[in-house]
């Protein structure tokens, strides 16, 4: 009989090691996911961040380009 409750309770602690196992599988990978999503998300941010630091510094530039001063060329002279 004792034999029996030892591989009875041997038998059980199997599948329950099988059973956390999987639980743990299913854990890593819904955190894996959100991970991913997490990711996607900060990805985008910072793509729309760096289109839009880029936008503002076009502006700037076009800004300061409309504001230099650049003096006509010299009349070439005759003389020489």
């Amino acid at each position: 009989m004792s034999r029996l409750l030892k591989n009875t309770v041997f038998g059980l602690l199997v599948v329950c090691s099988l059973a956390a196992c999987k639980q743990a599988q299913q854990d890593s990978a819904e955190a894996a996911k959100e991970t991913i999503t997490e990711m996607k998300a900060n990805t985008l941010d910072a793509a729309k961040d760096a289109a839009a630091n880029a936008e503002r510094a076009a502006s700037d530039i076009a800004k300061a380009v409309e504001q230099v001063d650049v003096p006509a060329p010299a009349a070439e002279t005759a003389d020489k």
